[in-house]
């Protein structure tokens, strides 16, 4: 008889220290699959869906998506919906501009802005960043080329948050900028076709610099050719560079199509030359006109 309870009192401590055992591994485990952890785990490898193009963004963040079922009060219809609840994931932004180097660098400047100043996920397409890249030095860019890859039983649509004058000039709602915070998370924001927002991203211009840097090929030659400029200053003064942008081409039915005016001519250019001589020529500088 005591031979038998001794032995089934082994058994019990046997099985208490398993449960116990186990009870320990599930907590030491958890540690492991909690959020800090897993956030601060999927932002190790280069090749980490996580890691958006130099950018250590993390697009899981404090939400979640549930559906909802909810009779209407109307009929008897249930309506079930998608629900996104919390910060599920940062705003993507983008501007579908479809315009030459000029309208890329703009739309390229306002989407850095509000990445970097409000937290959006900026993004452009492949040809968007070709035309950028074509001129600057590509590592230097922080917009990637990118396309959203939906599962094929979801899709999603651009909410545009800008609207254009008459005349063919775009601008950011109101409604928009002055309630930003509810644009932060869950959407995807269409900044306008020509989101020329320099009074937005002039707050940036210091960080634009250094991103869009000439190729060495094309700044090497400029580098030449400005010292030659300068060489060639026989009167020893400052040189104050003013690039001046005469734009032809298509431009001309633009302005005739969207504001019924026509293209300046020498008159404009030559007041435009003169109010800069007189602002900026003294007896140490002189205004070039490139």
């Amino acid at each position: 008889f005591t031979s038998t309870r001794e032995q089934k009192m082994k058994r019990y401590r046997v099985l208490i220290f398993l449960v116990l055992c186990f009870q320990f591994t599930i907590l030491y485990l958890t540690q492991f699959f909690s959020p800090q952890f897993i956030q601060s785990m999927v932002l190790v490898g280069e090749n980490n869906i996580y890691n958006i193009f130099k950018a250590e963004k993390q697009f899981i963040l404090n939400g979640s998506i549930s559906l909802v079922a909810k009779k209407s009060n109307e009929s008897n219809v249930t309506d079930i919906k998608l629900d996104i609840n919390g910060e599920f994931f940062p705003s993507i932004m983008t501007s579908d501009s479809n315009g030459r180097l000029g309208n890329q660098i703009c739309a390229y400047a306002t989407l850095l802005y509000f990445q970097m100043l409000h937290g959006f996920h900026a993004i452009l397409n492949e040809g968007q960043v070709g035309t950028i890249g074509s001129v600057f030095q590509e590592d230097k860019i922080e917009i990637s080329a990118s396309r959203i890859n939906m599962p094929p039983q979801f899709n999603f649509n651009w909410e545009s948050v800008a609207s254009h004058t008459p005349q063919g000039a775009w601008f950011p709602n109101d409604e928009f900028l002055e309630n930003i915070d509810k644009y932060k998370y869950n959407k995807f924001i269409n900044i306008g076709l020509y989101p020329h927002y320099l009074f937005l991203f002039k707050r940036i211009v210091g960080h634009i610099k250094k991103n869009l840097l000439f190729k060495n090929q094309t700044q090497i030659l400029v580098d030449h050719w400005l010292a030659e400029l300068r060489e060639d200053n026989i009167s020893e003064k400052e040189i104050i560079i003013v690039g001046v942008h005469c734009r032809r081409t298509d431009y001309g039915q633009h302005l005739e199509i969207l504001a019924g005016a026509s293209l300046v001519d020498h008159e404009f250019f030559d007041k435009a030359f003169d109010i800069y001589r007189s602002r900026y020529n003294t007896v140490s500088s002189q205004v070039v006109f490139l």
